[in-house]
């Protein structure tokens, strides 16, 4: 029977705050990475190798982006530890009922660097979903509600993950088309594990749902731009990126596209499409609702 274990790191993150919060920007970041995580380091050496693959300065991020508001977003990060923390096993076992999740999951919650409030990846050799109460708090992510929807949509990464490599198929590819309908299928099986449209992204922007129906079309010809021109599609996904002051589009419009698939394929059958019939079909999708 698969199990999970989870890897809190938030007690031990305020014990290291309340040690260094007088210091200046600098030192707390040079401690950070020296003391906070030292008997973590394949997490740490995670978060680095994340920015550093992507052509970032991690620690111009940690002192632009995190450390200046930390003070300010401690007591939304422990509202956000309290709800997600009692939400994980429920969503965990909703997941394994709905789609059959049947394997381990390590679940991290820690303050990290602006890695992602959720991030489904490997730790400890085993599939892990990574829970970042730094960008949560930046995002007012603090309610249950919001967050199982979080949980349920890193689970649904996992899934893909774990159904692709028994296939011996393809996990992750770095193109725009790919990261749509990686994207837009963890959201899916958000919806399809709580037997609900949760749309865990929508707290970011007021009437953000709303925003995106009324302008599929231009999000559709934007996001067909950057397939064309191969670019990255950070302004569709990143919590930092936005398109005319929305987060996260990109979730949306994948989830719709996964959605219509879905009246002809099983979401197993979507989650195993081979890389060219992925792109094919993405490229079908869009053109269709241009």
């Amino acid at each position: 029977m698969p199990n999970y274990v989870i890897h809190d790191l938030f007690s031990q993150f305020l014990n290291f705050w309340n040690g260094v919060k007088s210091k200046t920007i600098d030192e707390q970041i040079d401690l950070w990475n020296q003391e906070y995580l030292k008997k973590d380091h394949d997490l740490l050496l995670k978060m680095k190798t994340n920015y550093e693959e992507e052509g970032y300065d991690w620690r111009k991020i940690a002192r632009e982006k995190i450390f200046p508001f930390i003070s300010e977003r401690l007591t939304l990060m422990k509202k956000s530890y309290n709800s997600i923390k009692t939400s994980i096993v429920p969503v965990y076992r909703k997941a394994e009922k709905i789609l059959g999740l049947d394997f381990d999951v390590n679940f991290i919650i820690y303050v990290g660097i602006g890695n992602g409030a959720g991030w489904a990846t490997t730790y400890r050799g085993k599939r892990a979903c990574l829970f970042g109460l730094e960008n949560m708090a930046e995002l007012g992510w603090v309610d249950s509600d919001i967050l199982k929807g979080l949980i349920a949509h890193e689970l649904g990464h996992l899934i893909h993950f774990e159904w692709r490599e028994r296939n011996s198929l393809l996990i992750e590819s770095p193109l725009s088309f790919w990261q749509l309908y990686e994207e837009g299928f963890a959201q899916r099986c958000e919806h399809l594990i709580m037997e609900d449209n949760t749309w865990h992204q929508e707290r970011a922007s007021k009437k953000w749902l709303e925003w995106c129906k009324t302008n599929r079309k231009f999000l559709v010809l934007k996001f067909m731009e950057t397939i064309t021109n191969n670019q990255p599609c950070n302004e569709f996904f990143g919590s930092w990126f936005d398109i005319k002051g929305y987060n996260f589009t990109g979730y949306y419009l994948g989830h719709e596209m996964i959605q219509e698939w879905q009246e002809n394929y099983s979401i197993k059958e979507i989650a195993l499409f081979p890389l060219s019939t992925i792109k094919k079909k993405v490229t079908e999708t869009l053109k269709k609702w241009m």
